[in-house]
């Protein structure tokens, strides 16, 4: 090879084809490190994939517990798909009267 920067005028045929496994090789790498972060810069897609986790998380948990509480799940289910526009409010409420359930159970008994 030159040394002023020129490309030669003839490369030899082995060394050309490990450049060109080479090009193949970088741009495949470069391809997967593409996709890779548009993967991570979709948050959309995250954050469906992540409640989809949760909501089954939630099933196996609802599974599990015993008949009288999978009846009164069975029983809100459809008032929460109804009150859907109000679930940060709803949320609240509900963390509200489990926390004033167990500190009055707490210092009840």
């Amino acid at each position: 090879m030159s040394t002023s920067g020129e490309t030669p005028d003839h490369v030899p045929v082995a060394r050309a084809d490990d450049l060109r496994a080479d090009i193949i090789n970088t741009r495949a790498e470069l391809a997967s490190t593409i996709d890779h972060l548009m993967a991570k810069a979709d948050v959309k897609t995250r954050a469906r994939h992540q409640m989809t986790e949760v909501k089954s998380t939630l099933r196996q948990r609802v599974d599990q517990l015993p008949a009288p509480a999978q009846r009164a799940v069975d029983r809100l289910t459809p008032l929460a798909k109804r009150a859907r526009p109000y679930g940060k409010q709803i949320a609240a409420a509900v963390v509200a009267v489990v926390v004033a359930g167990v500190v009055l159970r707490r210092y009840a008994g």
